[in-house]
């Protein structure tokens, strides 16, 4: 299925939003490159952007980390990002040994440096 690009800016900077039938990345970026192809689900992405930034929100629903692309090792690393509480921070060895991989230290780092959905699922509180 072909990709589709939003762009709004916010007071972070330029926002991009991919999506198709689903939400698949959310990043920062210097300049629109695409057509902007902004939809009910893209837009709805940004007023919730918008209203944690503000403070007025503390979590998301608006996509199924099962659905984004990654490997089971990132979507387990990234489900266990989305259980810390807002306002609240952990360590790469707190997640570690919260999925059972005690070891895995540096691939849990890794797997938070490929999260997708900047801010949705919460790798800033890491």
């Amino acid at each position: 299925m072909n990709k589709k690009f939003a762009f709004y800016t916010s007071k972070i900077g330029i926002i991009k939003i991919t999506y198709n039938k689903f939400l698949e990345k959310i990043e920062l970026t210097d300049r629109i490159s695409e057509i902007n192809e902004r939809s009910s689900l893209s837009d709805q992405v940004f007023r919730d952007l918008e209203k944690y930034l503000k403070g007025e929100l503390k979590s998301f629903k608006a996509f199924d980390i099962d659905k984004l692309e990654g490997t089971d090792f990132q979507k387990i690393v990234w489900k266990e990002l989305c259980n810390i509480p807002y306002g609240k921070t952990k360590t790469y060895k707190d997640i570690a040994y919260a999925i059972n991989r005690p070891r895995a230290i540096r691939p849990v780092a890794t797997a938070i440096g490929k999260n997708p959905l900047m801010i949705l699922i919460p790798c800033h509180r890491v």
